[in-house]
């Protein structure tokens, strides 16, 4: 989650520019965080309040695990509302019924990295990414597995 974190404020100077080149410093007065930071912290603080005994049974509390998700991802995002969220984002952050969109935006495939530090399973850590991203429906096509492959890179690394 912190390596994501990272990522995203020393490439935050770079989104929407194009640049390909690997030689740039890290950090810059130009650096800050974006959309994807603050999603990220909103499912790490919703998985902290649900608490282990609730998060180590993703399937039998799916209901429950989408409800503060969806919550805290709201509430971070009106906290933060300069972030840098798309159109549809914004508009899914003020609706009255927070219905899936469809978006295709990468930021799922970072969001998911809390899920694998809050539990003690591949398993549950892939059904709480799943669980994290699919409700919300912000995946296309693509950005499931990049989703899936993220949980797994960081559930490998802190095992």
């Amino acid at each position: 989650m912190i390596g994501a974190v990272i990522g995203d404020i020393v490439g935050s100077r770079f989104e929407f520019c194009g640049i390909k080149t690997k030689h740039f410093d890290l950090l810059d007065p130009n650096c800050f965080f974006t959309d994807d930071t603050v999603m990220t912290a909103a499912v790490a603080k919703a998985l902290m309040a649900l608490g282990k005994e609730m998060i180590s049974k993703p399937a039998e509390n799916r209901l429950k695990i989408e409800t503060a998700l969806i919550s805290q991802m709201r509430s971070f995002g009106k906290k933060y509302p300069n972030a840098g969220y798309g159109t549809r984002f914004s508009l899914w952050l003020c609706a009255k019924q927070p219905n899936p969109y469809g978006s295709f935006g990468n930021g799922s495939a970072m969001r998911v990295s809390p899920c694998a530090l809050a539990v003690n399973s591949l398993q549950n850590a892939l059904e709480l990414a799943e669980i994290s991203v699919s409700r919300l429906r912000f995946l296309t096509e693509i950005g499931a597995p990049a989703s899936a492959m993220r949980c797994l890179s960081a559930v490998r690394n802190t095992a």
